[in-house]
């Protein structure tokens, strides 16, 4: 419980640095103890929260049960998987290397220019198909072959999907309720990416593998795209591939806590330690769907798509490697392939890929041996007849592969005298320790500096920074266990590539991967915790300490919907109340945007204003008016859009040209935020 209190402290200190006042007056009054710590210097405040985060952590570390050693030893699929000579001669070997040689040849077709087209796509689904099926027979004649049983469902916490299905319920009503209205304001980002799935959408571009919008595969912006058919709205089905990927994250969450958290059964046919075995999952992926920013970037499109990709695809290779079946190898290649092509957050799991293999290398040899190192190629396969036409595209315009690969990278020469600017130090050293402070303090402290959130409060809430905390403190110290070296190998992975090596560090969508291992690792905490109160305190101590976080994590998720919605249906920028005010208009009106010559305003080619506009699809006539220019009449079914600056310009557009009516747009607050002049129809409507 100390362990709880330091964290919660430190939590608390590290919030309200630099408030006034620290405590409540009555604390104060009565407790000596929190006047001397509202005495302190901001900087001595955020030291002391330090110190109380460590000590926290490590207490944890040291107090909580330790989970097995060897968690899964003799149970499901310890590979006990001896294929027989004839099942090696099968036709698995034939269906996966006829999809090897497709993928190969549509790889030389488009790297010597050859025309991108729908055969070309047939082909390359074949080549997944037939690589998938050759794999799926494999394991079929090696089960056959060895007598391979299924494991009993009571071993697998994967029963508990009735429960999971409430969370992904929940899950979709945070991220798509309102989606249309929430956030208010549409970055250019996304609306480039809407832009590009619109061309889609309306089959001026049908190719699948040449570089889109900042050089990313056309292949990523097709489930807006779908979104945008489905829902007949170029907004709501852009946020929609949003929503898609929150839900497969938060489902990939669940899946690979199963995989992790498995437990082996004693021989009474029960886990063999304190705990129950479906909790830690569900904790997990509860705690990721419950974050603010997890609830935001899951209501825009790309960038978490990669993200739910690469959690499905560390989820089939645990369980490919501790199963010993093929399968769901090759499906992790696959899957890690498509992570790749999405936004440049998604090249991560590679990394985090190569790392998990390292240690399943060095601590699961006995998982390993069935398959042998054909398992890795039956892996590395899935993922080069994924990629192999990309890196045909690639390979025939590098220079676009280049600029999409060092985009972010502090290594640029320009980026680093950038940042050197910005954090007033010379040389690489000091930046990168300038990104590493920044990156990790950024759960707890340092907010966000993209323009694609803009939250003013740091990445995570009190309950998971808490949980963090306590949870890399109990990985820390139990080094010896794969949990901790998969969980920690990929959380600093994000880190170190996310933070301390890309620019205006913490720029939180390439933070993005971090979020389904910092679910992993607050589940585990929970699990720990509650099995030390059932060792310390019995099963009514467990009991109640389950009741307990259920609750707050109920509270806390109520709280965060709550700021966040507040939040984001008043955050806004002048071109989103533009483009969404002409979003409103009918077709065939003139829409006048004002031009005062002012600096930064909204003007027609803005990517912003463009999209929600609706693009190429909206029959609208685009117009400009100048205040020192008036045109002397202005056609019948116009619209003036004005800003709440240019309100003075209100009653000389109404005298000039009188018979039109004044429409007022506001956010949730009651603010406007936009004023429409619509001049009357022919017919004098």
């Amino acid at each position: 419980m100390f362990a709880a209190f330091a964290v919660a402290g430190a939590q608390y200190l590290f919030r309200k640095v630099g408030q006034s006042p620290l405590f409540p007056p009555e604390f104060v009054a009565t407790a000596p103890f929190f006047a001397r710590i509202e005495a302190l210097a901001p900087e001595d405040l955020r030291n002391l929260g330090y110190l109380l985060a460590v000590i926290g952590a490590l207490l944890f570390g040291e107090g909580a049960v330790r989970w097995p050693r060897r968690a899964l030893r003799g149970a499901l699929g310890k590979a006990q998987v001896q294929p027989d000579a004839s099942a090696r001669r099968r036709l698995h070997p034939i269906l996966q290397g006829v999809g090897l040689v497709l993928a190969g040849g549509l790889l030389i077709h488009l790297w010597r220019g050859g025309i991108e087209g729908a055969p070309l796509h047939m082909v390359w689904l074949l080549a997944l198909v037939m690589y998938l099926l050759g794999s799926a027979r494999g394991d079929a004649l090696i089960g056959r072959a060895t007598g391979q049983t299924r494991p009993s469902p009571s071993e697998a916490p994967e029963r508990a999907w009735p429960l999971l299905l409430l969370i992904l319920l929940a899950v979709v009503v945070l991220t798509g309720w309102r989606l249309s209205a929430a956030p208010l304001r549409v970055d250019g980002d996304v609306a480039s990416h809407g832009l590009q799935a619109l061309e889609i959408a309306t089959g001026q571009e049908t190719r699948l593998f040449a570089p889109g919008w900042a050089n990313i595969p056309l292949l990523a912006y097709y489930p807006a795209a779908l979104g945008m058919l489905l829902s007949g709205d170029w907004l709501v089905g852009n946020r929609l591939a949003g929503v898609y990927a929150g839900v497969l994250t938060i489902f990939g969450v669940w899946l690979l806590g199963c995989e992790l958290f498995r437990r082996a059964l004693s021989p009474t046919g029960t886990t063999a330690e304190h705990g129950h075995p479906t909790l830690g999952p569900l904790f997990a992926a509860a705690l990721t769907a419950i974050g603010y920013t997890f609830v935001h970037f899951s209501r825009l499109p790309e960038y978490l798509e990669p993200v739910a990709w690469g959690t499905l695809s560390l989820w089939a290779l645990h369980r490919g490697v501790r199963t010993g079946q093929r399968l769901p190898l090759a499906l992790s290649g696959l899957l890690l392939g498509m992570a790749g092509v999405f936004y440049y957050s998604g090249r991560v799991f590679y990394v985090v890929a190569g790392a998990w293999w390292l240690g399943l290398l060095l601590t699961r040899r006995d998982w390993l041996r069935p398959l042998g190192w054909a398992g890795v190629g039956v892996w590395l396969g899935g993922l080069f007849v994924f990629l192999a036409p990309f890196a045909g595209v690639w390979l025939a315009a590098p220079q676009a592969f280049l600029t999409r690969m060092q985009e972010v990278s502090i290594l640029r020469p320009d980026a680093l005298v950038h940042m050197q600017g910005v954090y007033g130090v010379q040389g690489l050293g000091p930046v990168l320790l300038e990104n590493a402070r920044r990156a990790a303090l950024t759960f707890f402290i340092h907010p966000d500096t993209s323009t694609h959130f803009g939250w003013r409060g740091p990445l995570l809430d009190m309950l998971n920074g808490g949980l963090l905390l306590l949870g890399i403190g109990y990985l820390l110290l139990n080094l010896d266990r794969l949990m901790s070296w998969l969980l920690l190998s990929w959380f600093l992975v994000v880190l170190f590539l996310g933070g301390v090596m890309t620019t205006n560090t913490p720029f939180w969508p390439r933070f993005l991967p971090v979020l389904p291992v910092i679910g992993l690792i607050t589940g585990l905490t929970s699990d720990r915790w509650l099995a030390t109160l059932r060792e310390d305190g019995g099963p009514w101590l467990e009991s109640l300490g389950r009741s307990a976080l259920i609750g707050l994590l109920v509270l806390v998720g109520i709280s965060n919907w709550v700021a966040y919605y507040e939040w984001s249906s008043v955050h806004n920028d002048p071109a989103s109340a533009v483009g969404r005010g002409v979003r409103i208009l009918p077709d065939g009106v003139h829409v006048y945007l004002l031009d005062t010559g002012e600096p930064g305003r909204p003007h027609w080619g803005e990517r912003t204003v463009e999209f929600l506009a609706g693009g190429p699809v909206r029959a609208i006539v685009r117009e400009t008016l100048s205040p020192s220019a008036w045109p002397d009449r202005l056609p019948p079914n116009s619209a003036v859009l004005l800003l709440p600056e240019d309100q003075a310009l209100a009653p000389a557009l109404q005298t000039r040209y009188p018979g039109g009516v004044y429409m007022v747009q506001r956010n949730r607050r009651g603010d406007p935020i936009l004023f429409i002049y619509r001049t009357p129809n022919d017919n004098g409507t």
